[in-house]
């Protein structure tokens, strides 16, 4: 087992020393982010809330990116400053190379710093004007202008290919729930090598519209199935967490009879037990089979399975 070879990335300060930046741009990569805060307004919590989150959508973007390069690549963002007045925070990434990992070119420090640098802010950029992505087309252009600003950055796209559809549904998702949180009058801003894009805080991507577009087919099964209650609902209609086939899902009960009488106490039932249920599995299927995403509904309740930790099976339904 190889140690890992620690390659640090830092970017230059915003607007500074702009003169020495071929100097450093093959080793250094410095992302700023500055949030604008109304002053002696409610719920301070969210410039935090905002500014946390913003990191972290950084932080699994460059992840997505990084691993277009190579699958080994880690990226690790650090805390490099913090400036007072408006909250202005520095991150820096670093790239971790794990193990010996001879699909990597000489040479390929200054290609992908490059490319990371300027696809975070590219993507920011192609949400600033939009509330929301409505067809595939869109962010196809997306993902194939990330493809081309990797080839003009020089490097070269290895392993997995573009970032792949869904993480960058996920990633766009984490930047609209970043910039959710800022307030009336609040504005929040990305900043790398020059270069600064806004954060725009009416673009929304739910989970569900993501499901929307990358599905391709979706099919249906029905089963009896033994559930366990890992967290019931005990007041409104919301999902049931679930423990099916080693895995946790979130099941939707349908059958009203019953859940009002155990939202009503008339049927006693507590997380580890279980339930014999008829069931619909709803399967998402997207580009080349792959799973997009799995409903449960609860159409049933046969009866409650006291104590019921491990035992699960699945009956198919005659007819």
């Amino acid at each position: 087992m190889y140690p890992p070879q620690r390659i640090s990335f830092q970017s230059l300060f915003f607007n500074q020393m702009t003169d020495i930046l071929a100097t450093l741009e093959s080793r250094e990569i410095l992302i700023r982010v500055r949030i604008d805060y109304v002053r002696d307004s409610p719920d301070p919590a969210r410039v935090f809330r905002a500014m946390s989150r913003t990191i972290e959508a950084i932080r699994h973007l460059e992840d997505d990116l990084a691993k277009s390069v190579a699958v080994s690549i880690q990226p690790v963002v650090l805390l490099q400053d913090i400036e007072a007045g408006s909250l202005v925070t520095w991150i820096k990434t670093t790239l971790d190379v794990l193990g010996d990992d001879t699909g990597l070119s000489t040479g390929w420090e200054l290609p992908t710093a490059r490319y990371l640098r300027r696809a975070v802010i590219a993507v920011l950029s192609f949400i600033e004007d939009r509330e929301t992505i409505s067809t595939e087309e869109e962010a196809v252009t997306l993902q194939r202008n990330l493809v081309e600003i990797a080839n003009d950055s020089g490097a070269t796209l290895l392993q997995s290919g573009p970032v792949p559809m869904p993480n960058l549904y996920k990633d766009l998702r984490e930047f609209g729930a970043a910039a959710a949180e800022l307030g009336p009058g609040d504005t929040a801003s990305v900043s790398s090598a020059g270069e600064s894009v806004s954060l725009n805080p009416r673009f929304r991507l739910s989970s569900d519209e993501s499901q929307r577009l990358l599905t391709r087919a979706v099919s249906t099964n029905k089963a009896v199935l033994s559930l366990v209650v890992k967290k019931p609902d005990y007041l409104g209609a919301s999902m049931w967490e679930v423990r099916y086939d080693d895995r946790v899902v979130d099941a939707k009960i349908l059958d009203g009879d019953w859940l009002n009488q155990f939202q009503s106490g008339s049927v006693p039932l507590a997380p580890g037990d279980g339930l014999r249920a008829e069931t619909v599995i709803e399967i998402h299927k997207g580009e080349n089979g792959t799973t997009v995403a799995e409903h449960y509904y609860v159409t049933k309740v046969l009866r409650v399975l006291p104590g019921l930790s491990d035992l699960q099976g699945a009956l198919p339904l005659a007819g």
